[in-house]
């Protein structure tokens, strides 16, 4: 009995088939190239402008002043140049930092750097750990001239909104009544809020707290609240929820946001 014949694959076959399989890992080796080269073209562009910011933020504050570094945790220095910016063009009688680091010695080089022209009466960072309270407390001392700059130990506490919700947030309304203490009564007060802390880590939407305790502290001073980090899902929902409860207050208020590396928020009421 005859075996069965071996199937031929006739030369055009497996030209055809060849030719198919060389276009499909070009077209792939082309999809590649592509998106390295996109991804790679991002991060360049993006480190150049953290750089150029860096470069002026430095000149901003004291070109003979080396910057601590501003990379990993800290803030990053195009959200630097938005504080100084802030504070060049307005006119605030008190600067309150919600977590501190980087961003309390730009604020502090700057106030020293103008001196007696600086309506600031006040400098106050809010830090819930000893140990990064030390930090900063060291960066101040680097500048030698920071008086009106402060960093208050302010540990975590449970808090609790009107609507029941549980936060883990800074034991700062003692810190927070000592600035409005200092603050002009005639209806001029003006206050500058960074809000970079707690750490999300700590719990949801762990900055929210921030708005309802200023607003109780400080109910007829102007509020500029400049949020870091609003390029996450997290921070952009708290600030619509900030926005939802100053809607509900029949509170004014107005937002814009900075095109900075991890986004910012500036929300005025």
């Amino acid at each position: 009995m005859k075996g069965k014949r071996p199937t031929r694959h006739t030369p055009s076959a497996e030209s055809a088939q060849a030719q198919a399989l060389r276009a499909e890992l070009h077209a792939l080796r082309t999809d590649i190239k592509a998106s390295v080269a996109a991804a790679v073209h991002k991060e360049v562009r993006a480190a150049i402008v953290q750089l150029e910011a860096q470069a002026s933020l430095l000149a901003r504050i004291n070109g003979q002043r080396p910057l601590p570094a501003m990379h990993g945790w800290p803030i990053s220095p195009d959200f630097g140049l938005v504080i100084t910016d802030l504070l060049d063009t307005h006119t605030y009688h008190a600067v309150v930092e919600l977590g501190s680091g980087v961003s309390t010695y730009i604020v502090a080089a700057l106030l020293a750097q103008l001196g007696a022209l600086a309506p600031v009466r006040q400098h106050v960072a809010i830090e819930h750990l000893p140990k990064y309270q030390a930090q900063t407390q060291a960066l101040l001392a680097r500048l030698g001239q920071a008086q009106r700059s402060a960093v208050r130990l302010c540990p975590l506490v449970p808090w609790t909104a009107v609507d029941g919700t549980a936060y883990s947030y800074y034991d700062c309304a003692a810190a927070l009544a000592d600035v409005a203490a200092t603050l002009p009564t005639d209806g001029t007060a003006r206050v500058l809020v960074v809000v970079d802390g707690p750490p999300g880590a700590t719990g949801h939407w762990a900055r929210y707290p921030a708005l309802p305790l200023l607003l109780q502290a400080m109910p007829q001073a102007e509020l500029h609240l400049l949020l870091d980090d609003h390029g996450r899902d997290e921070e952009r929902d708290l600030a619509q929820a900030w926005q939802a409860l100053l809607t509900e207050q029949g509170r004014a208020f107005t937002t814009q946001t900075f095109p900075c590396e991890k986004g910012a928020l500036l929300l005025r009421i």
